[in-house]
């Protein structure tokens, strides 16, 4: 059933000729059931009504750093509050003579989480909304869903089918931030406790297309597994920029969807979305154009064509591609055996502490590789030495790869350089002396690997 029409029902049933109690239902027709009911009987359907006043908290009420989709975070209270025009949808099963009858209804928001409203039965109930949900979530089948503010006013996101809310993926989309905000807020409940605590379902994606031809259309473009495909136009906004939002399912992963704006593919990069968060996402309209190694500069990210792009660039690749390296020593190396152009160092850490010989094995069989030239080894004592020196300094080094993605590097890293028969050297950082040291261990000890691409 469409949501208008099961308000039309509701509001058809709230009307009939009933008297209303705090502690069981008013009815129409009177229909035998097992479930606290009078002995009424009648050989009709009934249309029973229970008025509800239930307790609701949402996943993240405490923290501040577990942003729930539709939120109002205060900082004094830490709580994430409810907005005045939330509903909360309830439904459930009961059995009654054995047979399994339902119960649902539209509660509005009214203060401090509490939500209040009429519910509809199937049968005539004389106990608790308490007892009536209690007994329901015993049985497995309850549940409450947050309806936002405003969630059927022009996407329909929402829809009530079977008494029941069913979520449409594919009208998961607004041409504003805070429109999606309000629509998409997927927050569910599937069990009672004295109020039901609900949990996010979806994230939500905000996105800015940067490099458009202003004020005008744009075709965008989003799909995915299982059917999903929003299509739609955005108009472009005096900087050329197309803003837009979706409702995801949480646990989707970002490279399982597909992103063309006028018909040209976006990277969307790999991270797994996680239900409850707000993503904002802004990328370029056209891919990042790269240019060769030999010409690259420090700071540069190393992609996995084997070409090199501004640091700016690196959520731009083209579609298929991943940022592999960062740049961090370019110089004239014709001397030297080993490369002749520049350094490189991974934008990870290889799995796991390893001794001296396993952590040149890993460093070694660094994936993914390159295509052109290019080596993966790892780096000697006078290679950690250079980055450090093309890096700008030690804590440069240290903090170079989160702002491209990366992870930034640790306090203690193998070197691919002899001290002795039994000892190695490693780096080790010394923060209060702001510093790389280098130092000979046992070369059975186990220390962090960061692979570098010599070049």
């Amino acid at each position: 059933m469409k949501a208008s029409n099961f308000f039309k029902v509701l509001t058809v049933a709230m009307l009939l000729p009933a008297m209303l109690l705090t502690t069981g239902c008013s009815k129409d027709d009177v229909d035998t059931d097992n479930i606290g009911n009078t002995d009424n009987e009648n050989t009709s359907t009934g249309v029973y009504t229970l008025p509800v006043t239930v307790r609701v908290t949402r996943q993240g009420d405490e923290s501040a750093n577990s942003p729930a989709t539709r939120a109002v975070y205060n900082g004094d209270t830490k709580k994430l509050t409810f907005e005045t025009g939330d509903q909360l949808f309830v439904r459930g099963q009961v059995y009654s003579a054995a047979v399994a009858k339902d119960f649902y209804g539209t509660l509005d928001y009214v203060s401090e989480g509490t939500f209040s409203g009429t519910i509809t039965t199937e049968f005539e109930y004389s106990g608790t909304a308490d007892a009536l949900f209690t007994s329901a979530s015993s049985y497995g089948d309850v549940s409450a869903v947050l309806l936002p503010k405003g969630y059927d006013k022009d996407y329909e996101y929402f829809s009530i089918d079977n008494n029941s809310v069913v979520p449409s993926p594919n009208n998961a989309y607004a041409l504003t931030k805070a429109a999606a905000v309000e629509q998409f807020s997927y927050e569910k409940s599937t069990t009672y406790s004295s109020g039901f605590a609900l949990s996010p379902q979806n994230a939500i994606l905000n996105f800015t297309i940067t490099g458009l031809t202003a004020s005008t259309a744009a075709s965008v473009s989003l799909t995915g597994s299982y059917g999903f495909n929003i299509t739609k136009e955005v108009t472009t906004d005096d900087s050329g920029n197309a803003t837009f939002a979706v409702g995801i399912d949480g646990g989707t992963a970002l490279n399982s969807l597909s992103l063309t704006v006028n018909g040209t593919p976006i990277n969307l990069g790999s991270r797994t979305l996680e239900a409850g968060h707000i993503y904002n996402i802004t990328r370029k309209a056209k891919p990042a154009t790269g240019h060769p190694l030999t010409v690259a500069e420090v700071g540069d990210i190393v992609g996995s064509d084997g070409l090199a792009y501004a640091a700016t660039d690196y959520k731009d690749l083209p579609v298929g591609m991943t940022a592999i390296a960062r740049v961090f020593y370019m110089g004239n190396e014709t001397d030297n055996t080993t490369y002749t152009h520049g350094l490189a160092l991974a934008l990870a850490d290889e799995s796991g502490v390893k001794n001296w010989e396993e952590a040149k094995t890993a460093a070694a069989a660094h994936t993914p590789t390159i295509t052109g030239s290019g080596v993966w080894l790892l780096p000697s004592s006078d290679q950690w030495g250079k980055m450090v020196t093309g890096a700008g300094g030690a804590a440069a080094l240290l903090n170079g790869f989160e702002s491209v993605g990366g992870t930034n590097l640790s306090a203690n890293y193998w070197t691919s350089t002899e001290h002795n028969e039994d000892n190695a050297y490693y780096r080790s950082y010394n923060s209060l002396k702001g510093r790389w040291e280098i130092l000979p261990y046992p070369k059975t000890r186990r220390f962090n690997v960061r692979a570098c691409l010599v070049f």
